[in-house]
């Protein structure tokens, strides 16, 4: 397996949760495990918090990618648009989608990002602070294989 590249990701906007997407008929969508290294392998939720925004430089340029509530497929998931100085992407369901596209209209070129990465999910501190003030957590429980 190849080596991950690693970015330095800075959070601008913590964001917030809202009661009815992130513990209702959509939480679903609205918590992610994260795959941090050094830490134990006990699967964590971690929030994906609305007006959450991110910072990643790429080529001298700063990138932000900001979480809304909602994108064309669907008005109670996560959307994610990215903006780099004067330019911003469309409404995007995944992360990966709103920073590639950018970049490649920027650059010019094919290169594709995992939005995951650009979003810090690798990142300790990150996921730290986006447990802040939550009161409970949902969780998995992996039977088997499954």
């Amino acid at each position: 397996m190849g080596k991950r590249k690693e970015y330095q990701v800075s959070l601008v906007s913590l964001g917030f949760t809202d009661e009815n997407l992130h513990y209702g008929p959509f939480s679903r969508d609205w918590w992610e495990t994260r795959c941090i290294k050094n830490t134990t392998k006990t699967l964590i939720l971690y929030p994906i918090r609305i007006n959450m925004k991110t910072l990643v430089i790429l080529q001298n340029i700063q990138f932000f990618v900001t979480v809304i509530q909602g994108h064309i497929g669907s008005l109670q998931q996560p959307g994610y648009i990215c903006e780099a100085g004067d330019l911003k992407s469309a409404v995007f369901n995944n992360p990966s989608g709103a920073i590639t596209t950018l970049y490649q209209q920027l650059f010019k070129n094919n290169t594709r990002f995992s939005g995951s990465l650009i979003m810090g999910h690798d990142k300790t501190e990150i996921g730290e602070k986006l447990l802040k003030d939550v009161n409970f957590r949902p969780f998995c429980c992996c039977l088997g294989k499954f």
